[in-house]
């Protein structure tokens, strides 16, 4: 699970970068197509960066697959206190 999750979170990064976002298609595919209860980022959130960021090190430290490694986002936003839900800051700000 944690393989799915990781490198689902790395195309979800190269979405996010061409500018498809929340409501756009990578959150109805993810629903809708692949039966997620919500969408990459927020599951992220949910789960925590800090551990995807754990998993991500992990998995990449034995298969030695760049696919695997942590993204830069991930690692500035786990360096900066930004763990998901648990913090109240991730990909969204909770209260």
């Amino acid at each position: 699970m944690c393989e799915i999750v990781v490198s689902g979170y790395r195309k979800s990064q190269a979405f996010q970068g061409r500018k498809i976002r929340r409501g756009g298609n990578i959150y109805g595919a993810m629903m809708l197509g692949c039966g997620y209860p919500m969408g990459p980022f927020t599951l992220l959130d949910y789960v925590g960066l800090d551990t995807t960021m754990w998993a991500a090190e992990a998995i990449y430290n034995e298969y030695k697959d760049p696919l695997y490694a942590p993204p830069p986002l991930l690692r500035r936003m786990v360096q900066s206190g930004m763990y998901g839900k648990k913090s109240g800051r991730g990909f969204y700000t909770y209260e």
